[in-house]
């Protein structure tokens, strides 16, 4: 099939996005994005011995492929688990932006047609824990009633902050795993201009039934949508990581950590900042300031301010001087104090204690040491997908990511591995499967999910 061919059959389906412009744009758009990927892919026709034709066939979810990391042949056993994330698309954006979706086939739309292929794709995968994003809390007791028939647990679920409808949830199969303890963040804290916006987490800490000293860690979150402000996602980001190293901590030995599983639809491409620092690189925060173009506030060294409490490192000054997990600087909602498993107090860090510390404050360079790799490549030094996406924002890209512990992390007290992942599609088959969601897929991601093993 030549290369005219392929744009010009794209061009012919209906290619408009969820999240695009006009129409004509996009179709410019995907001409010069279809041309640049074909020629690529033509490339790979001739080294790699890929049969072209079909890949650009590739139609719906079903065709997904597991890949199997470093030729590892995958043995289900009692301490090998599957895990899912998925922004399930709440219905009220739907039906709030009707603008957006004009194009699709509304049939594909409605709540019980999207909920049902939604079921359909998430038990195909039987995933141990599933994490999801965009739950409309509407829906909760519905989605809930059909996965505790599944055998999972209640949802561990999180709204976002004030008058918005939908939130975070965490199910998991309660055969497997005990819930040791969970936590809910808000990353809105009240005078802290750069967290101000109502995004959450949710994390939990779970023991394997089978051998219940075996511990670790499940996080989900969605981070603010908004192009522009890398500033914020990139502070919520850092907010959700010093969490996680306090949840993390072993209860017996607190300098010692569980493995982690970071889940969620962060919004960002792979380049970003806030994918970097997760995978553990050295960011500065002053270079995001300037990359947009204004000031924010008036300290621009320094991303996260004084008061709350956490260091460049991303470690709360309560958890990583005094080993008390139990004790932030954050402000946590009324929902958390009454559901959550331990209470998290609150208290006022002063400036004198700050600078009395030992850990990193004002150095203007972030970073953490969690060891966290994504499962889309899952080595040493990390290489970038530019070939696979999970969305379309005015362009098919990838937003939603599993990140995981490193397996020979020696701060931790199990070994993680990875042990498969599921792959998502890549642009031209985006483009086959056409605008979503669709009577295939019953959202406008596609799924991420992997396979561990823990010991």
């Amino acid at each position: 099939m030549s290369t005219g061919l392929i744009i010009r059959r794209a061009l012919c389906t209906n290619l408009r996005g969820p999240r695009s412009r006009s129409a004509s744009c996009h179709s410019r758009y995907a001409a010069k994005e279809l041309y640049s990927r074909s020629t690529y892919q033509i490339s790979l026709t001739k080294t790699n011995g890929y049969n072209f034709t079909s890949i650009c066939c590739y139609s719906t979810q079903n065709g997904r492929q597991w890949k199997t990391i470093d030729n590892q042949s995958f043995k289900p056993s009692k301490n090998s688990f599957t895990l899912m994330s998925y922004n399930i698309l709440a219905q009220h954006y739907i039906d709030s932006q009707p603008s957006l979706y004009r194009n699709h086939n509304p049939d594909s739309l409605q709540w019980t047609h999207r909920f049902d292929v939604l079921k359909q794709e998430i038990d195909d995968i039987s995933p141990d824990i599933l994490c999801l994003q965009e739950v409309q809390q509407s829906h909760l007791s519905e989605i809930s009633a059909h996965f505790n028939d599944q055998g999972y647990d209640t949802s561990l679920f999180k709204k976002r902050t004030g008058l918005q409808v939908d939130g975070c949830a965490i199910f998991f199969k309660k055969h497997l795993f005990d819930l040791i303890e969970f936590h809910f963040v808000d990353y809105f804290q009240p005078e802290i201009k750069i967290l101000n916006r109502c995004n959450v987490a949710v994390i939990a800490k779970f023991a394997l039934k089978s051998k219940p000293d075996i511990n670790f860690v499940v996080s989900t979150t969605h981070l603010l949508f908004n192009p522009k402000r890398h500033d914020i996602r990139l502070a919520q980001c850092s907010v959700l990581l010093a969490e996680l190293d306090r949840i993390a901590r072993d209860d017996v030995n607190q300098c010692k950590t569980v493995p982690i599983i970071l889940t969620g639809d962060f919004n960002v491409k792979q380049e970003s900042e806030v994918f970097r620092l997760i995978i553990g690189e050295d960011i500065v925060p002053s270079k995001v300031f300037e990359k947009m173009n204004f000031r924010f506030g008036q300290n621009r060294q320094n991303l996260l301010p004084r008061e709350i409490g956490i260091s460049d490192h991303c470690q709360h000054i309560d958890v990583a001087e005094n080993l008390n997990r139990y004790q932030t600087a954050l402000r946590t909602s009324a929902q958390n104090a009454n559901c959550e498993s331990r209470i998290v107090q609150q208290r006022v860090i002063s400036d004198e204690e700050i600078d009395k510390s030992d850990l990193p404050f004002d150095t203007g360079v972030i970073k953490h040491h969690l060891n966290l790799l994504p499962t889309i490549c899952p080595t040493k030094p990390v290489v970038i997908d530019e070939k696979h996406a999970s969305t379309y924002h005015n362009k098919w890209i990838m937003v939603d990511y599993i990140f995981f512990s490193e397996a020979n992390n020696a701060s931790s007290t199990s070994k993680l591995q990875l042990l498969e992942n599921y792959q998502l599609p890549n642009a031209f088959e985006c483009f086959s499967n056409g605008t979503i969601p669709n009577h295939q897929l019953g959202s406008d991601h596609y799924s991420v999910a992997a396979r561990f093993s823990i010991e």
